[in-house]
C-alpha cells in the first residue's frame, strides 16, 4: 500500500497547483471587474446626472403657464368713465378744438367786419358739434 500513498501525495500537490492557479485568476478577473466596474459606475453615475437634468427640464417647462388661445382675453382697466383731465384742469377733450375753431371764426367775422371781399374758407373739423363732417365751407 506504499504505492497508493505516493499517488494521493501526486494528486494533493496537482490540487494545490491547480487551486493556486485557479486564486491568480480569480484575482486578477477581480481587479479587472473592479476597473471595469469604476469606469461603469462613472457611466452609471452620469447617466443618471442626465436623467435628474432632464426630469428637471420637463417639471420645469410643464410648470410654466400656457396661454390658451381660446380663452377670452382678460379685462383691462376700465377707462370709458373717467374723464380726461388736462393740465389747465379742463375735462372737455374737444376744448382746444372749440378754442381754434372760435378763433377762426373769429378771425373771419373780423375780415368781414373790415369790409374786405375776402372770403376765408374754413374746415369743419368734425368735432362733437359739428353738422357736417369733413366739409369745407
Amino acid at each position: 500500500m506504499t504505492g497508493d500513498k505516493k499517488i494521493v501525495k501526486k494528486l494533493r500537490k496537482a490540487a494545490e497547483g491547480y487551486a493556486s492557479t485557479a486564486e491568480k485568476g480569480l484575482k486578477k478577473q477581480a481587479k479587472q471587474s473592479k476597473r471595469q466596474s469604476r469606469s461603469g459606475k462613472g457611466w452609471i453615475i452620469s447617466g443618471m446626472a442626465v436623467a435628474a437634468a432632464g426630469a428637471a427640464y420637463a417639471i420645469w417647462k410643464l410648470t410654466n403657464p400656457v396661454q390658451d388661445p381660446w380663452k377670452a382675453p382678460a379685462p383691462g382697466p376700465v377707462t370709458a368713465n373717467i374723464p380726461v383731465v388736462d393740465a389747465h384742469g379742463s375735462t372737455d377733450p374737444y376744448a382746444k378744438q372749440r378754442a381754434a375753431i372760435a378763433e377762426a371764426q373769429a378771425a373771419r367775422d373780423g375780415v368781414a367786419q373790415a369790409g374786405g371781399d375776402a372770403q376765408v374758407d374754413t374746415v369743419d373739423t368734425g368735432g362733437p358739434t359739428s353738422t357736417n363732417p369733413g366739409v369745407s365751407r
